[in-house]
């Protein structure tokens, strides 16, 4: 039954290797894994490539996720930032913006949530 509860504590890494915490995996990534590739923030999905990263942050990131302090429904892509800023919305506020302003603040901000 030890082994059970063994098995059931580990985190298991995209290649196979299984490790006892999340520091333990993440540096297993980082610097010795042979299947180097992306997580997504948000749902901790696996993609090889950033090519596929990025198609995926484009759709994963447009999904929407209750705020739990304000209740309205936020892009995951902004989400911290609304939390962080006071539940601002900044789908709301640029509505009025040119498409081509908005299109830039979007973009920056999907940079700034991709892993490098």
């Amino acid at each position: 039954m030890a082994g059970h509860n063994d098995a059931a504590s580990t985190i298991t890494c995209h290649c196979g290797q299984c490790y006892n915490d999340q520091v333990a995996l993440d540096e297993h990534k980082k610097t010795s894994c042979q299947r180097r590739g992306f997580s997504c923030e948000f749902c901790n999905e696996y993609l090889p490539t950033s090519q596929a990263m990025g198609a995926h942050l484009y759709q994963c990131g447009n999904k929407t996720d209750q705020c739990p302090i304000c209740r309205k429904y936020v892009r995951r892509a902004i989400f911290t930032y609304h939390v962080y800023n006071n539940c601002i919305n900044l789908d709301e506020d640029y509505t009025s913006s040119k498409s081509s302003t908005r299109g830039k603040l979007i973009f920056l901000l999907l940079l700034l949530f991709t892993p490098s």
